[in-house]
């Protein structure tokens, strides 16, 4: 049956994958970290989906009994004169508020405040890729929805075009709509949003594009990163409430900041992601999340060394795998840990494709053509991954290469989504990880190790599911 034919279900809500490498701080934006508004569910989640069902059952109720007493706090910091309060996020116990240093001084003294610290806008680079395969299924799938929160979006390329929902996709950048627009002081129309949402549900256009993992998932897209890639905690964490409360049932988070050395911003900033984490499973809603490209060993860190989200607990985290010159050798190991990627049992959960390029230090030109974009590329590219990128008025909507764990999450929701689908109903986050475990192939130490947590995901094994019990 043909995937175009498929009705659609639920909604997955993706985030678009990135690595940081800079910051800015602001002096006059801060974090305004209040006192806890709910239980913690975080350590629940772990426990298995009956724990986590209870949990989320409960904390909704006791964030509701914490309004009254948020409200006095906000008024008093909105009575202060020299305080311009731009987002209050009351389900999380934050805010975020422009302010000179002696008016953060003074709410930081307020009744029930815990922390103000200034918030950092983030300059980000994309480092993607992603090798996918397909499988045949017998009968017709139902693809969820994904909400995908990053930079701006080529709405109309023919790859993702057909599986945005439009009416919920939202940009939380001031001044910036969803398209795309090429920075003027980048020339490059590359669109890292456009890339990880084709990754998991480009629809499939014939023999002219490329097919995602789950090609006919609806796709909510939220910008939360400027064109130029820049933005800050107080962003995303307003896209992690959107997405909570728009009924899907994944998030992608192809984003993160580290490592983050132990300080008292630091402490903040950890601690607004816990509770957003918690928020979002209390809706009923998984998190996926990259797990960084810097080659960072999680087990050797310490208390010095922090990555947000991917050190919260509650987030399901994926490195990434990929081939070294497959296309000389058509054997080749396509499931080696990529270089860059990050890795540690006691953080990624899963590996997933996404790419590698370490075949270009033996042969750096040689040249392969690709009939799909209809020019030779270096052949060491095609150990990375094709996506949807592009716009140009010369060469319209293109595709290019590229790697990453932004791209190994993509393809881990992917793999999710079809788990939801199979199931035929919505499945809790805890319950969801326990179904990637059990369609994961065991790679690696026996159990869960450093490079590929449980598993690398596999789609194919999704086709002759039934149910997620442990073992």
């Amino acid at each position: 049956m043909s995937f175009a034919r498929c009705n659609r279900t639920r909604k997955l809500l993706l985030l678009g994958a990135c690595a940081l490498c800079g910051r800015l701080v602001s002096a006059d934006m801060w974090r305004i970290v209040y006192e806890d508004p709910a239980p913690d569910v975080n350590a629940d989640h772990a426990a298995g989906p009956d724990a986590s069902a209870a949990s989320a059952a409960s904390a909704p109720t006791a964030i509701d009994s914490y309004q009254s007493s948020h409200a006095t706090v906000a008024s008093l910091i909105a009575a202060d004169p020299l305080t311009d309060i731009d987002t209050f996020l009351p389900e999380f116990g934050l805010a975020y508020a422009t302010a000179s240093p002696e008016a953060a001084a003074r709410i930081e003294a307020l009744p029930g405040v815990q922390s103000v610290t200034p918030v950092q806008q983030e300059g980000m680079t994309f480092a993607l890729g992603i090798r996918y395969a397909f499988t045949n299924a017998s009968a017709c799938l139902r693809f969820q929805r994904a909400i995908l929160p990053s930079t701006g979006f080529w709405l109309d390329h023919p790859a993702i075009a057909p599986n945005i929902n439009r009416r919920l996709s939202k940009s939380f950048i001031p001044g910036e709509g969803l398209q795309f627009k090429t920075p003027r002081n980048q020339g490059d129309s590359f669109s890292h949003g456009t890339w990880t949402a084709s990754l998991i549900a480009a629809a499939h256009v014939g023999n002219s594009g490329i097919r995602g993992v789950a090609p006919a998932a609806e796709l909510v897209l939220v910008k939360v990163l400027s064109d130029n890639g820049w933005g800050s905690d107080g962003l995303i964490l307003k896209g992690m409430k959107y997405a909570a409360d728009s009924g899907v049932d994944i998030i992608n988070m192809s984003l993160g900041l580290g490592p983050l050395q132990d300080t008292k911003s630091t402490a903040a900033l950890l601690t607004a992601y816990k509770r957003a984490v918690r928020y979002v499973l209390s809706k009923g809603v998984a998190i996926i999340a990259a797990a960084g490209n810097d080659s960072f060993n999680f087990d050797d860190a310490n208390d010095q060394s922090v990555y947000v989200p991917q050190d919260v607990k509650g987030v399901i985290v994926v490195s990434a795998t990929g081939p070294k010159g497959w296309r000389y050798k058509p054997t080749a190991n396509m499931d080696r840990l990529s270089y860059y990627s990050n890795y540690g049992a006691n953080v990624v959960d899963f590996a997933a494709p996404g790419g590698d390029i370490r075949s270009m230090y033996a042969d750096s030109e040689a040249l392969c053509y690709v009939p799909v974009i209809k020019r030779k590329v270096k052949c060491y590219q095609l150990d990375a991954m094709l996506g949807a990128c592009c716009y140009t008025p010369e060469g319209g909507y293109g595709y290019r290469w590229a790697m990453g764990t932004s791209a190994a999450a993509p393809v881990a929701s992917g793999v999710a989504a079809l788990i939801v689908s199979k199931l035929g109903h919505h499945v809790p986050p805890a319950k969801l990880e326990m179904c990637m475990r059990k369609t994961a192939e065991d790679l690696g130490e026996k159990g869960r190790d450093a490079s590929y947590g449980w598993g690398l995901v596999n789609a194919g094994n999704v086709v002759d599911l039934r149910d997620c019990q442990q073992q």
